[in-house]
């Protein structure tokens, strides 16, 4: 805890050195699920002056949902989803309106910790991963049939093109100029799926240690097109931040 507090302190005199002249401070799924979140409150705000904030799900995905709403006025509809290291969040738009709100208990890390247990993951251990994956969204009631695309935010479209996606130009708008076809998103994690981390490390430079990650992060997202039948995917690289600037300009 005292480490995690030095280091938002850090990045507190990293924010005031480029002239920052307000910080927020905000927590997610990590934040709502930690025993020790009132604790950990109280000494950030002895340490830094800064009051934590703790996202609810809603919060979370929603500012998100309207940057893309913004971002992709031709898209009438759309299924917009924010993989996490502790959950998934996912919203519902129709119409440049924010519909259904999910807060799924996927999240990268407990799916690495618990099925990624060779290097690269072994064909049980992502088929038992995929099970798990398909159990919780129908136990969540996270609809079907949907016949909309999924937007994948997160960094995704940087991690797709540099990781070799087939992937289609599309004017959408200059944050979004490339979709993937749900076939080829598909074939794309599957062989994936089948590189250890050296191997990603030597073709595209990843990190290894986002190896288990990554295939966690692909495996839900292609679990949530194919439950809505999605037409295509968008990759985005926005992520939760932008929600939240947005929410902050728009509150000014």
């Amino acid at each position: 805890m005292l480490k995690a507090v030095l280091q938002v302190s850090s990045w507190q005199r990293l924010c005031y050195s480029f002239g920052a002249s307000a910080i927020s401070l905000v927590t997610a799924a990590i934040g709502r699920k930690a025993k020790n979140i009132n604790k950990f409150e109280d000494l950030i705000n002895k340490s830094t002056g800064l009051d934590l904030v703790i996202l609810s799900p809603v919060d979370e995905i929603s500012g998100l949902a309207r940057v893309l709403i913004d971002d992709l006025p031709n898209v009438e509809s759309m299924l917009v989803i924010n993989v996490g290291g502790s959950s998934t969040e996912a919203v519902f738009c129709v119409s440049g309106d924010v519909l259904d709100c999910y807060s799924l208990d996927l999240g990268t890390k407990y799916l690495s910790n618990n099925y990624v247990n060779d290097d690269p993951i072994s064909e049980t251990d992502y088929n038992m991963m995929n099970t798990y994956i398909a159990d919780t969204l129908a136990k969540a009631g996270f609809p079907k049939d949907l016949n909309v695309p999924v937007v994948h935010t997160g960094g995704e479209l940087d991690f797709l093109m540099k990781c070799g996606c087939k992937l289609h130009d599309y004017d959408f708008s200059k944050n979004h100029p490339k979709i993937a076809q749900t076939a080829d998103f598909i074939n794309f994690v599957n062989d994936f799926k089948y590189l250890s981390s050296n191997e990603m490390y030597n073709i595209w430079a990843l990190n290894p240690k986002w190896m288990a990650g990554a295939v966690a992060c692909n495996s839900i997202a292609l679990a949530i097109a194919q439950r809505v039948r999605a037409n295509y995917i968008i990759p985005s690289n926005r992520n939760i931040a932008d929600g939240l600037i947005y929410a902050r300009e728009r509150n000014e």
